[in-house]
């Protein structure tokens, strides 16, 4: 079963032992990846990109480390951002 919690999807299974549920945080949706590297290429810094969304700072500088010369192109263009976060 997944179920999407605070902006992550959260895998649910039923293990052994003292703990009914055990969770597996598999990473945050592409659409709050995209809102955040779109905040961050129209102005916004990082930790004010963190109190609006809720995702770590550190979590967004790698976002735009590993998007690199996309984000900077972007960045250039007058006409706004659209990142494709698909490959």
């Amino acid at each position: 079963m997944v179920i999407g919690v605070a902006n992550r999807i959260i895998t649910v299974s039923p293990v052994g032992g003292s703990s009914p549920l055990s969770y597996s945080v598999k990473g945050y949706l592409d659409e709050v990846k995209q809102h955040c590297l779109t905040l961050y290429v129209n102005g916004m810094g990082f930790r004010a990109i963190e109190r609006s969304t809720g995702v770590n700072h550190n979590t967004v500088m790698n976002w735009v480390k590993q998007s690199g010369s996309i984000v900077s192109r972007c960045a250039r263009k007058s006409d706004g951002f659209r990142l494709s976060t698909s490959r």
